[in-house]
Formats: structure tokens, C-alpha cells, sequence
């Protein structure tokens, strides 16, 4: 029916890529860093936001960074820890506590992509 229909300007979708057993830095498979870039770019030209932990693998992915933006300029965090992002995009959460000191665990990190 028409009523599942909605633009893609009412999406909002949080990215969580690896998982907490992943060793740091390890890389991710490069068509899941194409698919997710893809996946961004499409939400981000109908006006929908995607949302990446500012500790996000994707933020340091070649591939994903070539795919999603259009400048060389390193992504930073653009809304705080817990708050609702402003307009369409790419945004990257701050995923540390309020001394800026502890990195948020990825279950709080995934309440938050939720919320």
C-alpha cells in the first residue's frame, strides 16, 4: 500500500561496520566499504542521513571515503554524542563521554545509532 511509502528524507540510518571481536585497525572488505558508500550517497541525494560513530572504520576506508564524499577533507564529528543529527547527509556522532576521554562501548554506541 502507499502508506509503507516514504521519501528517502525521512530515513535515518546509523552504521555500525566490524564487530567488537575485530582487531583495531583491521581493514574492512572492500564491497562493504563500496556498499556502504553507495548505500550513503543514495540517502544523502534523497535527503536522508546516515550516521557514523566518529571511531567508524568506514571514516579511515579509501574506498568508503571516495565513494560517500566529495572532498579530500577528513570527516569529523558534526552533532554530539546522543543528539539528533540537523539536515541531510553524512554525519559523524562524537562517540566518547562527556571529558571527551573514554570511548563509548559499542553497545552504547548502538542504543544511540537506534535512537
Amino acid at each position: 500500500s502507499s502508506d509503507l511509502l516514504a521519501p528517502l528524507s525521512q530515513l535515518r540510518l546509523g552504521l555500525l561496520a566490524g564487530h567488537p571481536g575485530d582487531a583495531d585497525g583491521a581493514p574492512l572488505p572492500e564491497a562493504l566499504s563500496a556498499c556502504f558508500g553507495q548505500l550513503v550517497h543514495l540517502l544523502a541525494r534523497g535527503g536522508g542521513q546516515a550516521v557514523l560513530p566518529e571511531g567508524s572504520p568506514l571514516l579511515r576506508d579509501a574506498t568508503f571515503l571516495e565513494t560517500t564524499l566529495a572532498w579530500g577533507e577528513r570527516p569529523r564529528a558534526t552533532t554530539r554524542y546522543g543528539e539528533r543529527c540537523v539536515g541531510p547527509g553524512l554525519h559523524v556522532m562524537e562517540a566518547h563521554d562527556a571529558s571527551g576521554k573514554r570511548p563509548m562501548s559499542w553497545v552504547e554506541t548502538t542504543v544511540v545509532l537506534c535512537g
